[in-house]
């Protein structure tokens, strides 16, 4: 019999928010600033609160904020002039996650543990490597930015479907979160 109620999906940047998925919720949405290594300790947290629940632990949501350009370079530039702003802001407001970073100076450094930045070869790649590593389905992408106007969003959402969606299709996530070698 199928559940009646739709699942609840928690996010949250934090262990606590990971805790909290794991004790009430049906998945973990990660967000798209966390990087790999904290989206892993944050399934596994998860998990062992789903297994308490007797609950299955299996591939969970994951945001990424991409941008993809012809060249490497125009889709760092191209991503800094929509989101720059807004990732100054966040810190400005307490998003811990963005702290220590130079978001003015160097902005890709900033943002490349965790936004996936570049041609649609690099962009799939990148892709390709998180599904790897992570328990992930589905990959949530952000396409539009509030500094974008409706065309380039439109632009953006046209050229994920055409460049990159395609590739990502014949991924199969990983069903469990893969243990790590000593």
């Amino acid at each position: 019999m199928q559940d009646p109620y739709p699942p609840i999906w928690i996010g949250g940047h934090s262990a606590a928010g990971a805790r909290r998925a794991g004790r009430i919720g049906d998945a973990f949405t990660v967000p798209p600033e966390t990087t790999v290594e904290e989206a892993r300790d944050r399934f596994a947290i998860v998990r062992d609160g789903f297994a308490a629940r007797g609950k299955p632990f299996g591939p969970q949501p994951l945001r990424r904020n991409v941008f993809v350009a012809d060249t490497h370079e125009a889709a760092v530039d191209g991503y800094a002039r929509v989101s720059q702003s807004r990732y100054l802001t966040y810190r400005e407001r307490g998003l811990d996650v963005m702290a220590h970073t130079d978001l003015r100076d160097d902005f890709e450094a900033a943002v490349s543990s965790h936004a996936v930045l570049g041609t649609p070869d690099e962009v799939v790649a990148k892709l390709t490597e998180l599904v790897a590593e992570l328990p992930v389905d589905p990959l949530l992408f952000r396409p539009q930015w509030p500094s974008m106007s409706a065309d380039e969003a439109v632009a953006t959402i046209e050229r994920l479907g055409r460049d990159i969606v395609p590739a990502l299709a014949e991924l199969e996530p990983l069903a469990t979160l893969p243990t790590l070698p000593a």
